[in-house]
């Protein structure tokens, strides 16, 4: 045997060894430009740059990238590949309706924002759903943005239904006895971003023989101050949703004249058991609705002073039980 067969076998040898042994992953110092490392042959390590559009493909027409649609003055369909979309300058109301729930993959959000500022209470945007799917559980539901830079995270559950979050821009429109301004005289604008919430009792000054007070009175001052017999009525205790059980209003007749007396009467209740209650000049009282009659707590004022110069103390109040006792 010459020694050209070992040396030819020992060759062959190591050729079919190295042919077996598997390639070290491609490595980049650099990475051509608009390129990631990715696999998308199930190799344990990625061995090949993947540009963005073959990564963009390889995900698939299901998974969408952020990016944003900016919309004009007009209604909107809301698109199932739309994720950002943007209010521009509105000048009147619009109503911009979402995809139907059935198109969206469960978890992605569509996020509807007013960057231009131009809501308010005038001008608002609606947000609907499409067909009968719900919004919040309600179906055929929708939700409003009415606020400068208000905005709504809405989300699908991929089948008929979408959960819809404010962001930011939650409106607090301060009700009876509260205000939103410590600087003017009962304030109850709506706060928009930020403000206070403050105890008040708003006035509602009367000067004429009568007056029909109203649900919105609730806990306002009324000041009666006509010089003449003044007729006062009230509806029904808890009628209609009005005057519901806890309503309350506080009154004061402030005439200077001995004339000027106060006649209250409410339509359907009874007030302090009876069918009027007299409020003479100085005097006044907290009405009160138990949600079928009217009760009052009554605070004597100061003695008027008569056209002859003494002084008139105002008439007492008599209680039910000295009523009875007569």
């Amino acid at each position: 045997m010459s020694l050209r067969s070992p040396l030819r076998f020992c060759l062959l040898a190591a050729t079919v060894w190295l042919s077996a042994t598997p390639a070290p992953a491609q490595q980049y110092n650099t990475l051509p430009p608009n390129s990631f490392v990715g696999n998308l042959t199930g190799q344990s390590n990625p061995g090949s740059a993947v540009t963005h559009a073959q990564l963009i493909a390889a995900l698939g027409s299901n998974v969408q990238l952020d990016q944003m649609t900016k919309v004009g003055d007009a209604n909107y369909q809301i698109l199932s590949t739309d994720r950002f979309v943007a209010i521009g300058n509105l000048t009147s109301s619009r109503t911009w309706t979402l995809p139907a729930a059935n198109l969206m993959i469960p978890g992605h959000p569509i996020v509807v924002v007013d960057l231009a500022g131009g809501l308010g209470i005038s001008v608002t945007l609606t947000i609907a759903s499409a067909g009968s799917d719900r919004i919040n559980g309600v179906p055929s539901g929708t939700v409003t943005i009415n606020v400068p830079f208000g905005a709504y995270y809405l989300v699908s559950d991929g089948v008929s239904a979408w959960n819809a979050q404010p962001l930011t821009g939650i409106s607090i429109t301060p009700g009876a006895g509260v205000t939103s301004s410590v600087s003017a005289a009962c304030a109850q604008s709506a706060i928009r971003a930020f403000g206070v919430l403050s105890a008040a009792e708003c006035v509602n000054a009367q000067t004429g023989v009568s007056y029909a007070i109203a649900d919105a009175d609730r806990a306002k001052l009324i000041t009666a101050s006509n010089s003449g017999a003044q007729a006062y009525t009230i509806a029904q205790a808890g009628n209609a949703s009005a005057f519901q059980a806890g309503w309350f209003a506080d009154i004061k007749n402030i005439s200077t004249a001995a004339a000027g007396i106060v006649t209250i009467t409410p339509t359907g209740s009874t007030i302090n058991g009876a069918s009027t209650l007299v409020l003479w000049p100085g005097q006044g009282g907290r009405i009160v609705s138990d949600g079928a009659n009217y009760q009052v707590d009554f605070a004597v004022g100061a003695p008027l002073t008569n056209s002859l110069g003494a002084d008139v103390p105002p008439a007492p109040v008599e209680s039910m039980d000295a009523a009875r006792a007569r």
